[in-house]
């Protein structure tokens, strides 16, 4: 049987992946489960509200798209970026 140059580098790749792909994925941090809420009505409830007013400023945009007449007006609907 002819083993080509082709065949011996492919063997060869495949055989140095492995490991790295092995260290790669024992080093990546897995993600932490995230802990229930103690009170999970109150959580529930305030998750609810941040979703009405979201919901809220979308429509606004919205409205505010609608009414536009020229770009600069559309562009004014966008909401202003909150500083981290």
């Amino acid at each position: 049987m002819t083993v080509t140059l082709r065949t011996l580098c492919l063997a060869f790749a495949i055989g140095a992946a492995t490991p790295i792909a092995a260290i790669a994925q024992a080093t990546t941090p897995q993600p932490q489960p995230t802990p229930q809420p103690r009170n999970f009505d109150a959580a529930k409830a305030h998750r609810l509200e941040e979703i009405s007013r979201h919901i809220a400023e979308m429509q606004r945009v919205q409205m505010c798209v609608q009414n536009a007449t020229d770009f600069d007006q559309m562009q004014a609907c966008r909401p202003q970026r909150r500083a981290h």
